[in-house]
């Protein structure tokens, strides 16, 4: 089988150590911070997007910060507190360091992180069902690049669900609800798992089931 081209999905905090072996990545977080470039960078091969002058600062929400090249086309679409999520080319650039004597020269290789592609999360639940889902992976212990978005591998790492998991996202999703089947997608768990959580929020009076079977919270 041939390793799959799409990718890796990591952590803010994996950054550093996926981005030894591997050319993409897949980062989402929250914009905390745009600082600009002292001296823009220019690809070699340039896109439509223009130089890269702006650094973009990302929290994933698992207290871990990483930092990526963007352009100003990017920083123009986007404000500080937004989630994002990106695709990251990671380039390893060679230049050459003087030293003292001028027929010794040294070439020093360095590592950059630069968004190739930047998706906008829409506010509302979205993002927040996004984030809650890889968090809660994390906490198990687990990748989000190997268990949630590899399909192949989602079934045999399922994580423990409980009710405060399935209650965030349903107050996430206050205006339209999460039916059962988007949670069952979501999670890869069982339908009766599932069922026996809901069961228990509605107990405690922390949400219905409206006429067209999606879930709300009271």
């Amino acid at each position: 089988m041939k390793p799959s081209l799409a990718p890796h999905r990591c952590f803010c905090g994996e950054v550093t150590k996926e981005q030894q072996r591997r050319g993409k990545l897949r980062v989402m977080g929250t914009l905390v911070s745009i600082v600009p470039l002292t001296v823009p960078w220019v690809e070699q091969q340039q896109d439509e997007d223009g130089p890269y002058t702006q650094r973009f600062i990302l929290d994933d929400g698992t207290n871990e910060m990483a930092q990526f090249l963007a352009s100003d086309h990017m920083t123009k679409a986007v404000q500080i507190g937004m989630t994002i999520d990106c695709i990251v080319h990671v380039l390893h650039t060679h230049n050459q360091q003087q030293q003292q004597n001028p027929d010794d020269q040294e070439t020093a290789t360095s590592t950059l992180l630069v968004i190739h592609t930047l998706i906008i999360m829409p506010d509302g639940g979205q993002a927040l069902s996004l984030r809650n889902m890889e968090i809660l992976y994390q906490r198990q212990g687990r990748s989000p690049g190997h268990t949630i978005w590899n399909g192949t591998e989602a079934t045999k790492s399922t994580p423990s669900l409980t009710w405060h998991d399935i209650n965030n996202i349903i107050q996430a999703e206050a205006e339209i609800g999460v039916r059962l089947e988007d949670l069952q997608e979501m999670f890869v768990v069982e339908k009766d798992e599932l069922q026996e959580i809901i069961q228990e929020l509605q107990m405690q009076g922390l949400i219905y089931q409206s006429k067209n079977g999606a879930y709300l919270p009271l």
